[in-house]
């Protein structure tokens, strides 16, 4: 019950480990291609995260090792490749304390 002039709030409370992603374009059709995460989230809506990412041309690029909460995470976005636009989403799972490399490969 609360207390008359106090706030009461709900915590979450989750573990944390690192995930580095490394974005690779494993069949380069050419400079226009176009690889764009539209939306990275949690499975907790909490942690929309909705500025899109966009990588052009042949891309290899590793990302930095990221401390982040623990349990599923999503990356969804559009593939284009020789005029040809396709929608993906990828997940992984990060366990509690864990170390993880997520390899993006289109």
């Amino acid at each position: 019950m609360p207390v008359a002039g106090l706030t009461e709030y709900d915590f979450l409370v989750l573990s944390k480990g690192h995930v580095q992603r490394k974005i690779i374009n494993m069949n380069c059709y050419d400079s226009e291609d176009n690889f764009v995460i539209t939306k990275r989230y949690h499975k907790s809506k909490e942690y929309i995260d909705t500025d899109p990412r966009q990588y052009k041309g042949c891309t290899y690029e590793t990302l930095y090792n990221d401390y982040t909460i623990m349990g599923c995470r999503y990356n969804e976005g559009i593939v284009t490749k020789n005029n040809i636009t396709t929608p993906f989403i990828d997940s992984i799972y990060l366990p509690e304390d864990g170390n993880i490399i997520w390899n993006i490969e289109y």
